[in-house]
């Protein structure tokens, strides 16, 4: 494995490079974990999530790149979807509970959404970082960036409210959130929790980074965001376990090669290949 370090004309650290794999999803495979995520709490205020992505260009309109179903319900979503040409991305984190009152149902929804604009986005058949980071709490309490430029910048969401057909929704923002809460979880790469076969990944992965007890690495500090990317840009070397950005392992880091891309070489425990078998992709984002 290569590994260069440099620094910018200023003579600040720009980061450290690093020689890494890519897998292929032709779409209809998927990575999936049926039992519960080892190691972790009942529930958090802060995620951050780093990977890079190469679309193909038939890849669906809607699809799904990473969905966490706990047995409260609680739900960490990344998806993308397509406008003008593009794959916009969001992060959304959502908690249903439904009461009733005098007859009419009541669902008050914890809801938090990060998703990129019109005009932004990813382009087919290009290799495209993207940095997600949320602390429920904090200013700015979420952003994405997409390689390594700002594209949206969030203060905590303010509740909405609708009625539609006698029934009420309340939608609040999270203070925090759980991604496994003991009994049945659900957890996908590539695919919905749903069983929508039409949103299924399409495309090449490398690099997938999930933790979910970042506190302290703020993204808008470009120091930090050279943890995983670097000024090139380039992948940034995350380490063997990807305890390089934070000091401690993440829940999620995805880094080998096709035959055991699967292998979670993070605390989390490991996925399974469903659906077909992954493949090298023909390039990576360090090429």
């Amino acid at each position: 494995m290569f590994i260069q370090a440099f620094l910018d004309v200023a003579g600040d650290v720009a980061g450290t490079s690093d020689t890494v794999n890519a897998v292929a999803f032709d779409g209809s495979e998927y990575l999936e974990r049926t039992t519960a995520f080892t190691g972790i709490q009942a529930s958090y205020k802060n995620l951050l999530c780093s990977f890079w992505i190469k679309i193909n260009a038939s890849a669906p309109s809607n699809f799904t790149l990473f969905d966490s179903l706990s047995s409260s319900g609680d739900r960490v979503n990344i998806a993308f979807s397509k406008y003008q040409n593009v794959w916009r991305a969001s992060l959304v984190f959502s908690r249903p509970s439904s009461v009733q009152s005098n007859g009419i149902t009541m669902t008050i929804s914890g809801y938090t959404v990060l998703n990129q604009l019109a005009g932004e986005g990813a382009a087919a058949s290009t290799w495209t970082h993207f940095l997600m980071a949320v602390s429920h709490g904090a200013s700015p309490f979420g952003v994405i960036y997409q390689d390594d430029s700002l594209k949206k910048a969030v203060e905590a969401p303010t509740g909405v409210y609708t009625n539609i057909n006698g029934n009420i929704t309340s939608r609040v923002p999270m203070s925090t959130f759980s991604i496994n809460n003991g009994g049945t979880n659900k957890y996908y790469i590539g695919r919905p929790y749903t069983t929508a076969t039409t949103q299924i990944f399409h495309g090449d992965l490398s690099e997938f980074y999930l933790d979910v007890d970042a506190a302290g690495l703020t993204m808008t500090n470009v120091v930090n965001r050279r943890k995983f990317i670097t000024d090139v840009p380039d992948p940034a070397a995350l380490g063997a376990d990807g305890s390089t950005p934070t000091g401690e392992q993440p829940l999620i880091y995805l880094g080998n090669a096709f035959g055991t891309f699967q292998t979670n070489l993070g605390y989390g425990g490991d996925f399974t290949v469903t659906g077909g078998t992954l493949t090298a992709a023909a390039d990576s984002p360090s090429d």
